[in-house]
């Protein structure tokens, strides 16, 4: 039965459209990916409601918008790869939640705004976190700081 997936790898299979909202089914499902597809469109806020995901890897997609929120109650999520989309806004402050979390990779993407305080972020490499519209925060200061965006003067 669906719901009794653990895995599901789908990674280079030319899949294009949306992800499929129906994964919320998968509800014992511990590794998503989806890697290097053609799936656009915004990330279905359903993958928030994986209680037991622990990687999720979407990089080289087409996905499009904002992060939900929903994502930040992955609490026993430890990888998180969304790299190479055109994902856009802040990343939301439900990501301070996900402490389980130990990589992290958001780069070449639109995002801006503050980092999220925890170990993920804080210890990312600056790789991880590159070629954003206005990230900010530990790493993304020390590497540039003409790039140092108006809101974290605000944090």
């Amino acid at each position: 039965m669906i719901s009794d997936l653990e895995t599901l790898d789908l990674a280079a299979n030319q899949l294009s459209g949306p992800i499929p909202m129906h994964l919320e089914h998968c509800s014992k499902l511990l590794h998503l990916n989806l890697r290097n597809n053609k799936f656009s469109g915004n990330i279905p806020f359903q993958i928030g409601t994986l209680q037991s995901l622990e990687n999720l890897d979407l990089h080289k997609n087409l996905l499009s918008g904002e992060l939900p929120l929903e994502l930040g109650h992955l609490d026993k999520l430890e990888t998180f790869n969304l790299s190479h989309n055109n994902l856009s806004g802040s990343i939301p402050s439900t990501f301070k939640e996900l402490i389980s979390l130990t990589s992290v990779d958001i780069s070449y993407n639109q995002l801006e705004g503050p980092l999220p305080h925890i170990k993920a972020f804080i210890k990312a490499p600056f790789e991880a976190l590159k070629d954003n519209k206005g990230l900010c925060g530990n790493n993304t200061v020390r590497i540039n700081p003409q790039n140092f965006c108006k809101m974290c003067l605000l944090v």
